[in-house]
Parts: C-alpha cells; structure tokens; sequence
C-alpha cells in the first residue's frame, strides 16, 4: 500500500503511484536484481549484493560482476559471488509468513582505486557506476543520512530526492528500519526493487532497527543479516537465540559482529553503526568493543566520529520515549559515557518518525557534547508522528518538525567546521542548518576511556578481555563493589559465624544437660530439704553426713533413690 497525504492531488498521486509500481514490476523480472553496494574492509574495496531466482545459480561463483575503470575502455575483470545464501521462514500464525527467499549472492571488488569512479554490472544485466570512497581526509565530502523509509510513496519521493541531490555525497547512512517487512519476506524482495535504483549507485550503509528483529523461535535479524553483512565487519557474526518482548522493547537475544555493530573511514571521517537491541551491558562484547574502537582511533586521520543507532536517546516526541522502552535507556545509561569521553561530534537515529535537532548535550546537561539528531522521517507506512509529549521544548531541543518527510546530510568543510542540514522533500532548501564545530573534549562529568593495546591482529582478544574485566567489576557494583563496603561485608560475615556459633554451642549445652537430667544437689539444698520433709520418711542406715552427691541424684535407678520415698 502507498500511503498518501491529504493535500497532494489525485492526480499526483496517481501518477506517482504508476511510476513506483512500474519501477518495481519491471525490475522483478531481471535475472539479477536486487543489487545494491556496501563498503567493503577499506576504501579499495566495495562489496556488491543481488539475488538470483534461476537454480542453477546457487553455487558460489555461478553468478559474475564485471567491473572496470568507468575512465578506461579496457577488458571487463570478472568476480564470481564469494558466498549464496537462501532463507525460508515458517508461518507461526502470530507474525512471520511462510518466505522462501531468491538465492542471494555477495561479491567483493578488492584491489580498486580510492576515490575513483568504476563501472560494474551483473551477469548480462544493466551497466551501473559506482565510486569508491576516499581514503583520507578531503573536504568538502557530504554524507547522507536517513531513517525508517520503508517502501510507501513517500519512501520513493524520498528516494527520488537523494538520488538527485547535489553535492552527491559519499555515501548514505541508513540507521535502521529498512523495509518494514515485519515477518512477510515479500516484502523484503519489493524493498529491494524499489532502492536498487539508487543504492546500486551510492553505496548503502545500514544498521538494525526494530523492524529488522522479524524474530523466529528468538532467532532474531534473520532477513536483515542474510541481505545487509556488513563489508567492514569486525569479524563474523555470532547469533544465538533469545526473549524478545516487543511491548516493552526488552530484547534477550545474541546478535554481535557482523553486521549488528562495526565501523568504517569515509574520508576524514569515523562513522560508528551500533545495535539498539543487542546487548549494551558493561561486560557486553558491543560495549567493550565500543570502547576500543573509540581508544584506538588516530584523531589525526580521522577528525570527525559520526555514531548511528536506531533508537534516539534525546527525543521529546511523545512516541517511543526513551524511559519507556527498555532497550533504549540499558543503551543511553550504558553508552552515553563511552560516546562522550571520545568526544563524538554528532549522533543520528531513526524510531521516531519525526524530525528532532538537540543542542550538544551530555547526561542532560546543556553546553556540551554531541548534537543528536533524529531522523526517522523516510517515509515509512506508520506515518509521521507530529505529537510531542512536553508542551514547551526541553532545553537541549532546538528544532523539531513532525510534518515532513526527508532525510539529512552533513557536508565536512575541514577538520573542526560541519554542515548539517535537514532536507524535507518537495522543499526549496533546508528547513533547519546548524555548523557543527569540532572539539578535542567534551565538558563533561565522565570517565576516560579504559586503555587498549590497539593491536591490530588481537582486536577480539582485546574486547573480549576488557568485556570480562567490565562485568566482573559491574558484578562487584551490583553487590555493593569498592573496598571499603567489601571489608565491611567480611565484618558482616565474622559477626554472623560467630553469632550462629554461640547459638550452636547453646544448644549443645541445652542438650547435654536434657539427656543427664536435672543437677546434683548442694550440701546446702540437701540439709534444707531434710529439713522440711523430716516426718514424711527415714533414711534406713544412713547419717545425713554420710550422703555423697550420687546418693541423692533422684535421676538414677538404685537403692537409695528407691528408699527415699
């Protein structure tokens, strides 16, 4: 379905309705199609991604790009796919639909020039060109960035509007909710169709959303990890099954590397994708890689760090308040420290389907920090949401707009000067502009980033490492931590072994006189005793100062207890 807006014209909207549903049908009918390019491990390499239906292209290398300089008429290089995958997913009768994916095939072109235009093309299919990004820093260099565009009218007017944009950027940045498939993978397929025009072109960079997590028997991301690895991965995927609760957004699942979180140089400029709904504890591998990531960052090659997520930490519309969903605030107590001590100049997310500028900020405290943007305005079939929950802004937000769709770009003039700029569709330039100003710390109450060695042929051995160091000392906190209260609970301790020890000894003590039974008599009793009972009996054969202790212990069965009755 397209969704449509009240004041555009039926006829507009016919027409464009046409267009998009043209684009997609013919495109279903190629061989190849699909195709959309992804960075690869660096700026010489790009990874390209299509799908095939034909069965005799299920093998590896059965389905070819052929690539050249787009400046040199010389003879086509050949690469075969590196890697075909095929998904099916089950009909559970509560979200997923019964999906058999095409055959989706990966193929890297490595040995490529920085900066440099190339033509490619699928198989026997359509001729395309494609740049690879810079290796260093060149300003200026634009990068896109949007979010939530699912596939309605809207999404292609979107499309359209980048497709077009000057100056063309690097690449575009997309923070999560790509298709909005939600369990049927048809959808998938017809996402694919509608983008391919675009990012077969610029190269795709994306990161999970909520609508990605399509989760089966807690197996979560399934479409979006086979369709979306990730070129610059840090190491391969590691995926187990988990809890996902989608009222409250607690997610329980296992989903790191690969595609989940990774980082890559465009240029001057870092850019950080991360995983709102993978772990982000202290003691996580996604935390801890964080960390390094960021430590071992040469700010001289690399001025800028641009960090993408899906869910916004800073947002006062009223739909998907950070506080209310569980994911988002483990992220923002989790996380906010580590981006700020980098320092990161600017933090992009979708989720909200709106458009929201904050000042920089840190902990909530104005003056300082990273600027957060939310841009989950793409166009997606959930609509906009122009409901904000505080009748007056927050004093960290600048600018926010819930009527619009569109996307945004960040043009880097040089090392410490950015212009941000959000682009609503169908408007005559931007509606809102800030320059970001590059600084070398932020003012903000947070701790250093922990120390690595930034070896890097040890990269997971240093994260894992620091992961376990990270949860042991969050155990410690969570059970009161520090030296002072440890000694105070081994004092605790002491006192609780030896008040339990009194008590045992009291009871042993309580027993052994229960099974002697009762005491033996003073001299003192026993003549106080004769003398109040003298008349009631006689002592046969006995003086009273003949009696030794045993002779009056009542308790025992012999003669002289018998007598004295």
């Amino acid at each position: 379905a397209v969704c449509l807006s009240d004041d555009e014209s039926r006829r507009a909207r016919m027409w464009r309705g046409v267009v998009v549903v043209v684009a997609w049908v013919c495109a279903g009918q190629r061989e190849e199609e699909q195709v959309h390019v992804t960075l690869g491990q660096s700026a010489t390499e790009l990874l390209v991604t299509w799908a095939t239906r034909n069965e005799s292209r299920q093998r590896a290398g059965s389905s070819v790009v052929h690539w050249r300089p787009r400046q040199e008429e010389e003879a086509w290089r050949e690469v075969g796919s590196s890697s075909v995958e095929r998904y099916s997913v089950v009909a559970d009768g509560h979200w997923n639909l019964d999906y058999t994916s095409p055959w989706i095939h990966q193929a890297r072109l490595s040995g490529l020039e920085a900066d440099v235009w190339y033509q490619y093309r699928v198989d026997d299919g359509e001729r395309r060109e494609v740049k690879t990004v810079a290796s260093e820093a060149q300003y200026p260099m634009t990068l896109a960035i949007l979010g939530d565009l699912g596939q309605t009218g809207f999404s292609a007017e979107t499309v359209q509007e980048l497709a077009s944009h000057e100056p063309r950027p690097e690449l575009a940045f997309l923070v999560g909710d790509l298709s909005y498939a939600d369990g049927d993978g048809a959808r998938w397929d017809a996402w694919e169709r509608l983008v391919t025009p675009l990012f077969a072109s610029l190269p795709l960079v994306a990161l999970p959303g909520n609508h990605e997590i399509e989760d089966e028997d807690g197996i979560a991301f399934k479409g979006y990890r086979a369709r979306y690895p990730a070129g610059p991965a840090v190491a391969d995927e590691i995926v187990a099954p988990g809890r996902v609760d989608y009222e409250t957004y607690e997610m329980n699942v296992t989903y790191d590397y690969g595609a989940s979180f990774y980082s890559f140089d465009v240029g001057g400029v870092h850019v950080i994708a991360l995983n709102t709904y993978a772990d982000t504890s202290r003691g996580s591998l996604q935390r801890a890689w964080l960390e390094r990531d960021l430590y071992c960052l040469d700010r001289d090659k690399t001025p800028w760090v641009v960090v993408g997520m899906h869910a916004p930490w800073y947002s006062t519309n009223e739909k998907h308040r950070v506080d209310a969903e569980v994911a988002s605030y483990r992220a923002r107590d989790n996380l906010e420290d580590v981006i700020a001590a980098a320092p990161v100049a600017v933090v992009a997310a979708g989720h909200v389907h709106a458009y929201e500028r904050s000042k920089p900020v840190c902990k909530g405290r104005v003056g300082s920090g990273p600027v957060y943007l939310t841009v989950g305005d793409g166009g997606n079939r959930e609509q906009l949401y122009d409901h904000w929950s505080f009748g007056a802004q927050e004093p960290w937000s600048t600018f926010r707009n819930g009527t619009k769709y569109g996307f945004g770009t960040i043009e880097f003039a040089n090392e410490t000067h950015a212009l941000w700029r959000w682009l609503p569709n169908h408007v005559d330039g931007p509606r809102d502009t800030v320059w970001l100003v590059q600084v070398e710390a932020h003012d903000c109450d947070v701790p250093k980033l922990p120390k690595f060695a930034c070896d890097p042929d040890d990269v997971l051995g240093e994260v894992a490492r620091r992961a376990r160091r990270s949860s042991s000392s969050s155990a410690s906190k969570k059970t009161g931590g520090g030296t002072a209260f440890t000694a105070a609970r081994v004092v605790v301790a002491l006192l609780v072994v030896a008040a339990t020890l009194a008590l045992a000894l009291a009871v042993l003590i309580a027993l052994r006189q229960a099974c002697r039974g009762p005491r033996h008599p003073s001299r003192a009793d026993r003549d106080a005793f004769f003398r109040r009972h003298n008349s009631d009996f006689s002592i046969v054969g006995l003086q009273m100062d003949d009696l030794d202790d045993d002779d009056l212990d009542f308790s025992k069965d012999d003669s002289a207890s018998r007598e004295l009755v």
